[in-house]
Protein backbone atom coordinates (compact mmCIF):
# COMPACT_ATOMS: atom_id res chain seq x y z
CA UNK A 1 0.00 0.00 0.00
CA UNK A 2 0.98 3.61 -0.45
CA UNK A 3 1.64 5.97 2.46
CA UNK A 4 -1.31 6.64 4.76
CA UNK A 5 -2.03 9.96 2.99
CA UNK A 6 -3.41 8.06 0.00
CA UNK A 7 -5.44 5.33 1.69
CA UNK A 8 -9.22 5.39 1.37
CA UNK A 9 -11.90 3.48 3.23
CA UNK A 10 -14.92 2.46 1.18
CA UNK A 11 -18.31 1.25 2.38
CA UNK A 12 -20.29 -0.41 -0.39
CA UNK A 13 -23.84 -1.63 -0.08
CA UNK A 14 -24.93 -4.08 -2.73
CA UNK A 15 -28.36 -5.12 -3.93
CA UNK A 16 -27.62 -8.82 -3.94
CA UNK A 17 -26.74 -11.31 -1.25
CA UNK A 18 -23.01 -11.97 -0.78
CA UNK A 19 -21.20 -14.93 0.68
CA UNK A 20 -17.47 -15.15 1.32
CA UNK A 21 -16.36 -16.24 -2.12
CA UNK A 22 -18.81 -14.06 -4.05
CA UNK A 23 -17.54 -11.10 -1.99
CA UNK A 24 -13.98 -12.10 -2.92
CA UNK A 25 -14.86 -12.05 -6.62
CA UNK A 26 -16.53 -8.63 -6.23
CA UNK A 27 -13.35 -7.27 -4.60
CA UNK A 28 -11.23 -8.70 -7.42
CA UNK A 29 -13.49 -6.97 -9.94
CA UNK A 30 -13.38 -3.68 -8.02
CA UNK A 31 -9.58 -3.76 -7.87
CA UNK A 32 -9.15 -4.80 -11.50
CA UNK A 33 -7.75 -8.21 -10.61
CA UNK A 34 -5.38 -7.14 -7.81
CA UNK A 35 -7.04 -8.12 -4.47
CA UNK A 36 -3.70 -8.06 -2.64
CA UNK A 37 -3.84 -4.25 -2.91
CA UNK A 38 -6.64 -4.03 -0.31
CA UNK A 39 -8.00 -5.16 3.03
CA UNK A 40 -11.67 -5.95 3.09
CA UNK A 41 -14.39 -7.46 5.20
CA UNK A 42 -17.89 -8.64 4.51
CA UNK A 43 -19.76 -6.88 7.35
CA UNK A 44 -23.16 -8.24 6.40
CA UNK A 45 -24.69 -10.04 3.46
CA UNK A 46 -25.01 -6.71 1.63
CA UNK A 47 -22.13 -4.57 2.98
CA UNK A 48 -18.43 -4.60 2.10
CA UNK A 49 -15.77 -2.51 3.85
CA UNK A 50 -12.60 -2.00 1.78
CA UNK A 51 -9.40 -0.20 2.80
CA UNK A 52 -7.07 0.44 -0.13
CA UNK A 53 -4.70 2.84 -1.81
CA UNK A 54 -5.74 1.51 -5.22
CA UNK A 55 -8.62 3.02 -7.19
CA UNK A 56 -11.91 1.10 -7.10
CA UNK A 57 -13.68 0.39 -10.38
CA UNK A 58 -17.21 0.72 -8.99
CA UNK A 59 -18.76 0.91 -12.47
CA UNK A 60 -17.84 -2.76 -12.86
CA UNK A 61 -20.64 -3.59 -10.41
CA UNK A 62 -23.36 -1.91 -12.47
CA UNK A 63 -26.83 -2.42 -11.01
CA UNK A 64 -25.47 -4.56 -8.16
CA UNK A 65 -24.25 -1.41 -6.36
CA UNK A 66 -26.81 0.24 -4.09
CA UNK A 67 -24.58 2.82 -2.33
CA UNK A 68 -20.89 3.69 -2.20
CA UNK A 69 -19.37 6.01 0.40
CA UNK A 70 -15.65 6.67 0.59
CA UNK A 71 -13.38 8.92 2.60
CA UNK A 72 -9.66 9.29 3.26
CA UNK A 73 -8.45 6.92 5.95
CA UNK A 74 -5.99 8.70 8.24
CA UNK A 75 -6.36 7.41 11.78
CA UNK A 76 -4.41 9.39 14.39
CA UNK A 77 -3.13 6.96 17.00
CA UNK A 78 -1.53 7.77 20.35
CA UNK A 79 0.15 5.59 22.94
CA UNK A 80 -2.17 3.93 25.49
CA UNK A 81 -5.38 4.93 23.68
CA UNK A 82 -8.30 2.54 24.11
CA UNK A 83 -10.50 1.39 21.23
CA UNK A 84 -13.34 -0.99 20.68
CA UNK A 85 -12.25 -3.42 18.00
CA UNK A 86 -13.33 -6.27 15.80
CA UNK A 87 -11.25 -8.43 13.51
CA UNK A 88 -11.80 -11.68 11.61
CA UNK A 89 -8.72 -13.91 11.53
CA UNK A 90 -7.81 -17.21 9.90
CA UNK A 91 -6.77 -19.28 12.97
CA UNK A 92 -3.83 -21.40 11.89
CA UNK A 93 -0.44 -22.07 13.38
CA UNK A 94 2.76 -23.09 11.66
CA UNK A 95 4.64 -26.16 12.69
CA UNK A 96 8.20 -26.70 11.49
CA UNK A 97 9.66 -30.18 11.62
CA UNK A 98 12.02 -32.42 9.65
CA UNK A 99 9.37 -32.85 6.94
CA UNK A 100 9.15 -29.08 6.46
CA UNK A 101 6.62 -26.36 7.25
CA UNK A 102 3.00 -27.24 7.85
CA UNK A 103 -0.01 -25.03 8.61
CA UNK A 104 -2.41 -26.51 11.14
CA UNK A 105 -5.93 -25.28 11.91
CA UNK A 106 -6.56 -24.19 15.48
CA UNK A 107 -9.70 -26.09 16.39
CA UNK A 108 -9.89 -25.82 20.17
CA UNK A 109 -11.10 -22.63 21.87
CA UNK A 110 -8.49 -22.99 24.63
CA UNK A 111 -5.76 -22.56 21.95
CA UNK A 112 -7.12 -19.20 20.77
CA UNK A 113 -5.48 -16.94 23.43
CA UNK A 114 -2.11 -18.45 22.49
CA UNK A 115 -2.87 -17.58 18.88
CA UNK A 116 -4.42 -14.12 19.26
CA UNK A 117 -2.57 -12.43 22.11
CA UNK A 118 0.98 -12.79 20.68
CA UNK A 119 -0.34 -11.68 17.28
CA UNK A 120 -1.86 -8.58 18.93
CA UNK A 121 1.45 -7.75 20.63
CA UNK A 122 3.28 -8.02 17.28
CA UNK A 123 0.80 -5.56 15.79
CA UNK A 124 1.10 -2.78 18.38
CA UNK A 125 -1.80 -3.45 20.75
CA UNK A 126 -2.84 -5.36 23.82
CA UNK A 127 -6.38 -6.78 24.08
CA UNK A 128 -7.79 -5.73 27.46
CA UNK A 129 -10.95 -7.80 27.05
CA UNK A 130 -12.34 -9.72 24.12
CA UNK A 131 -14.96 -12.19 23.06
CA UNK A 132 -14.57 -14.82 20.42
CA UNK A 133 -17.07 -16.06 17.88
CA UNK A 134 -15.99 -19.13 15.95
CA UNK A 135 -17.66 -20.01 12.72
CA UNK A 136 -17.61 -23.10 10.57
CA UNK A 137 -15.48 -21.10 8.18
CA UNK A 138 -15.69 -19.47 4.81
CA UNK A 139 -16.32 -21.92 1.99
CA UNK A 140 -14.73 -21.09 -1.33
CA UNK A 141 -14.64 -22.94 -4.63
CA UNK A 142 -11.18 -23.37 -6.11
CA UNK A 143 -10.52 -25.38 -9.22
CA UNK A 144 -13.86 -27.21 -8.93
CA UNK A 145 -13.40 -28.23 -5.30
CA UNK A 146 -14.65 -26.73 -2.06
CA UNK A 147 -12.17 -25.39 0.45
CA UNK A 148 -13.16 -24.28 3.96
CA UNK A 149 -11.14 -21.49 5.55
CA UNK A 150 -11.77 -21.52 9.31
CA UNK A 151 -12.49 -18.15 10.85
CA UNK A 152 -12.48 -16.59 14.29
CA UNK A 153 -14.06 -13.20 14.98
CA UNK A 154 -12.65 -11.22 17.90
CA UNK A 155 -14.58 -8.33 19.50
CA UNK A 156 -13.44 -6.29 22.46
CA UNK A 157 -11.41 -3.45 23.90
CA UNK A 158 -7.75 -2.89 23.10
CA UNK A 159 -4.98 -0.61 24.33
CA UNK A 160 -2.38 0.73 21.91
CA UNK A 161 1.14 -0.32 22.94
CA UNK A 162 3.07 0.89 19.88
CA UNK A 163 1.35 3.66 17.87
CA UNK A 164 3.60 3.35 14.81
CA UNK A 165 3.19 -0.42 14.49
CA UNK A 166 -0.54 -0.14 15.24
CA UNK A 167 -0.95 2.48 12.49
CA UNK A 168 0.74 0.11 10.02
CA UNK A 169 -1.56 -2.71 11.17
CA UNK A 170 -4.63 -0.63 10.37
CA UNK A 171 -3.34 -0.19 6.81
CA UNK A 172 -1.80 -3.63 6.22
CA UNK A 173 -3.93 -5.99 8.30
CA UNK A 174 -3.20 -8.99 10.49
CA UNK A 175 -2.45 -12.57 9.57
CA UNK A 176 -3.01 -14.83 6.59
CA UNK A 177 -5.65 -14.96 3.85
CA UNK A 178 -6.22 -11.19 3.69
CA UNK A 179 -7.31 -11.49 0.05
CA UNK A 180 -10.24 -13.59 1.33
CA UNK A 181 -11.52 -10.97 3.79
CA UNK A 182 -9.44 -11.80 6.87
CA UNK A 183 -7.25 -9.41 8.85
CA UNK A 184 -9.00 -6.01 8.60
CA UNK A 185 -8.84 -4.53 12.11
CA UNK A 186 -11.83 -2.22 12.59
CA UNK A 187 -11.69 0.22 15.51
CA UNK A 188 -13.83 2.86 17.20
CA UNK A 189 -12.86 5.16 20.06
CA UNK A 190 -14.21 4.13 23.46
Amino acid sequence: MRPADHVTIHRLELNDYLQAYSAHTVVIRLLAGHPSRALWRLNSVHELIIVTSAPLHVRALGARLRTHVSKPYRPHIRMAEHYEFQVRLHPIKRRDDAAGKEHIRICEDHEIPGFFEPKAAQHGFHPLAYDLRRERGQVIERQHRRVTLPSADFFGILKVSDPEVFQATLLEGIGKKRTFGFGLLQIARC
